[in-house]
C-alpha cells in the first residue's frame, strides 16, 4: 500500500521513474567525477598550503628565537667591551698615577739638589764675601792707622798682625 501510494503520488506530480533514475546516476557519476578530480587536487593544494603556512610559521618562530639569541648574545658582547674598557681606563689612571709619582718624585729630587746647590754657592759666596770683607776691614785698617800714626806701614809684617786681629785672635 505505501508503495501503491508513492507510485500515485509521484504520477500525480508528473515524475517519471526513468528519468529520475537517470539524473540520480548522472549527478552521482558527477560527483564522483568532482570529488576525484576536482575536489582531490582543491583538497591536496589546500592541504599543501596549509603545511606551508604551518612551516612558515615556525621558521618565523625559529628565526625569532634565534634574533632574540643573537640579541641577547650582542648586549652580552656589548657589557663585556663596557667592563674591558673600563678596565682598560682604570689601567690608564693607574699607570698615570704612577708616572705621575715618578713624575713629582724626580721633580722633588732635582729641586732638592737645586736647593743643595744653592746653598753650597750660597756658602762659598758668603766664604768668598767674607773674605773681601776682611781683605777691605784690613786694608782700611792699615789707612787708618797709617793716618792715626801718620807713618807708612810695611803691608808685609803688619798684615798679619791686622788679619789675626780681625779673625779675633791676639798676637803674643
Amino acid at each position: 500500500m505505501t508503495v501503491w501510494l508513492a507510485a500515485s503520488l509521484l504520477d500525480e506530480l508528473g515524475l517519471n521513474f526513468k528519468v529520475l533514475g537517470v539524473q540520480v546516476a548522472i549527478f552521482l557519476t558527477t560527483f564522483v567525477v568532482l570529488s576525484r578530480f576536482l575536489f582531490g587536487r582543491v583538497l591536496g593544494h589546500l592541504q599543501r598550503r596549509e603545511q606551508e603556512i604551518r612551516e612558515s610559521e615556525e621558521s618565523i618562530a625559529r628565526e625569532r628565537s634565534s634574533a632574540e639569541e643573537m640579541s641577547r648574545q650582542y648586549r652580552a658582547h656589548l657589557v663585556r667591551i663596557d667592563k674591558e674598557a673600563y678596565e682598560r681606563m682604570q689601567d690608564v689612571y693607574r699607570e698615570t698615577l704612577v708616572a705621575t709619582g715618578k713624575t713629582v718624585a724626580a721633580a722633588q729630587g732635582e729641586a732638592r739638589r737645586q736647593v743643595e746647590k744653592a746653598r753650597i754657592e750660597i756658602a762659598k759666596e758668603k766664604s768668598q764675601a767674607s773674605s773681601q770683607l776682611r781683605s777691605e776691614v784690613a786694608r782700611l785698617t792699615f789707612d787708618a792707622v797709617e793716618r792715626a800714626l801718620e807713618t807708612r806701614l810695611d803691608p808685609q809684617t803688619h798684615r798679619a798682625v791686622v788679619e789675626a786681629f780681625l779673625a779675633g785672635k791676639a798676637q803674643p
